[in-house]
């Protein structure tokens, strides 16, 4: 009977149930979004935790269940705290759904977490998710990570909350590069922003520093700590900062020397470990600009024409973002699309995406409107644009063409997992490729257009559609996909860097980009 009513209860926490949680929930007057879809909300509810999601949402939700009961034990056990408050996750199935939302414009300055992607108020935490589920499980780990952190600073009940915020003031490097390191430790795209900042200087003025290069400048610091102290001294840190309500004497009780000698050990560790790397490695000679970049502006998908006569690239500044094109015979730059908002939220730099046709007769490009996933077609000849809407896909990450231009190969998001589909240009129809909880990227077609070459984080060369959590590796490795052949042929293997962006050369031979040597 007891083991009857056991099962019973637990069937009951994990049913979804309907709720009616608004997008408006913090809502400032006078500052909506235009939103062009309504959100039924469901949830999980957890012992610990509630997950919140909406239509085809239903495996994101589940997916950080399983993380955020792993990492919040983890950081528990590490940082010897129990959490008191019960976490609320709200989890939005792409970043257009949650720029509709009013989150995050409750005052004109919005604290997103360290990774700049996640909004969190007291203990409700609202995701998205970007790309891939390696990607969507650091956000989530940031995400618990801030919320233990600060209510083992500043308390779980809002009087205590309100006291030690007015007497205790951190630095920035210090609360955001502490919840950057208990979110991931360390991973190649970590250690080569932090080599950048140490070799060109930027964070010599530490105190100083300001957004990202607090963020990865105290994350760098506090994994030296670890590294030296051992992570044990980590939650001794933490305490003492807020019995003192100083961060200086939190390091200086615990670690014996005040930050100014600590930030000397700090540099002297990273110098010994760049410094020497960075002379056995050579540079590309410094070549004529095309355009000279502004500051605040990012530049990005930088294309050659088949012929190579032309170029184009696009710009992002604030989320209103441009494409452009360089004619090498002319030496002029055009402008020849433009579109985005500057809005007061977090910037989508994943659109557009641009890829030549290969004809070089038309430059082609995916964006979001409204909603919605569009691909256009700007002719080289007549100067004039074209589109049409993407149907039944959420988000399309890459794409490229086979050589006759009538198929292209995207990798997409739908219902939580990116996959790949092979699109008939012609037809508008889809077919899949892979369908599986394992993040399928950077699709393109090879061996005379009879196979695609892909990135994927599988740790299986199989075709089943594997849905469990334990299956994907943070790693990804490039794989072939035969029509017909039943399994993908695996070609490259490592476990400790990542294999991206392949490409063709010739048959047979590829090029493939890797962090291999951490850059």
């Amino acid at each position: 009977m007891r083991k009857t009513i056991l099962i019973l209860m637990l069937l009951w926490v994990t049913i979804p149930v309907m709720s009616q949680f608004y997008n408006g929930l913090q809502m400032a007057f006078g500052k909506n979004r235009v939103q062009y879809g309504q959100f039924m909300w469901q949830y999980y509810r957890f012992p610990r935790f509630d997950t919140y999601y909406y239509s085809n949402g239903k495996e994101l939700a589940q997916y950080t269940a399983q993380v955020a009961e792993k990492k919040i034990k983890e950081l528990e056990n590490l940082l010897g705290y129990t959490l008191e408050k019960r976490i609320i996750f709200l989890v939005y199935n792409n970043l257009s759904d949650f720029r509709q939302s009013n989150i995050g414009l409750i005052s004109g300055n919005d604290n997103y977490n360290i990774g700049g992607v996640t909004r969190i108020i007291d203990n409700k935490v609202f995701l998205y998710f970007e790309s891939d589920h390696v990607n969507f499980e650091k956000q989530i780990n940031a995400a618990i990570a801030e919320v233990i952190v600060n209510e083992m600073l500043y308390g779980s009940d809002l009087k205590t909350k309100v006291a030690n915020n007015t007497l205790m003031s951190l630095p920035e490097w210090y609360l955001k590069g502490l919840i950057s390191y208990l979110a991931y430790e360390w991973d190649p795209e970590i250690d080569n922003i932090v080599r950048e900042g140490i070799l060109t200087g930027r964070y010599e003025k530490f105190n100083r520093l300001m957004g990202q290069d607090a963020v990865y400048a105290g994350h760098s610091i506090w994994y030296f700590i670890a590294e030296k102290y051992g992570k044990k001294v980590i939650p001794n840190i933490i305490y003492l900062t807020r019995v003192s309500k100083n961060s200086e004497s939190g390091f200086l009780y615990v670690l014996g020397l005040p930050v100014k000698y600590l930030t000397f050990e700090w540099l002297n560790f990273y110098d010994l470990r760049y410094y020497e790397d960075d002379k056995k490695r050579s540079f590309p000679e410094n070549k004529k600009q095309m355009v000279k970049p502004r500051r605040y502006r990012v530049y990005d998908q930088f294309t050659t024409s088949p012929d190579g006569r032309y170029f184009a690239w696009c710009t992002n500044q604030s989320g209103r973002y441009k494409i452009f094109l360089h004619d090498t015979e002319t030496g002029k730059n055009k402008r020849i699309f433009k579109g985005g908002e500057k809005i007061e939220q977090i910037n989508d730099y994943s659109y557009p995406l641009i890829v030549w046709h290969p004809t070089g007769k038309l430059l082609t490009f995916v964006n979001e409107q409204k909603g919605s996933t569009w691909l256009w077609f700007y002719d080289m000849e007549t100067h004039t644009l074209d589109n049409k809407e993407m149907f039944n896909t959420q988000k399309i990450l890459s794409y490229s063409f086979n050589a006759r231009g009538n198929l292209l190969a995207m990798s997409a998001l739908k219902e939580g997992q990116t996959d790949i589909y092979i699109y008939n240009n012609n037809a508008n129809t889809y077919e899949s490729v892979t369908s599986d909880l394992a993040d399928d990227r950077n699709p393109v077609f090879c061996c005379d257009n009879r196979s695609i070459l892909f990135a994927s984080n599988r740790r299986s060369d199989t075709l089943r559609g594997d849905t469990t959590f334990p299956g994907l590796s943070t790693r990804y490795n490039v794989f072939l996909y035969t029509p017909g052949a039943g399994a993908f042929t695996q070609i490259t293997d490592e476990p400790l860097s990542d294999f991206t962006n392949p490409y063709e050369i010739r048959n047979q031979e590829y090029l493939i980009l890797s962090n291999r040597n951490g850059i």
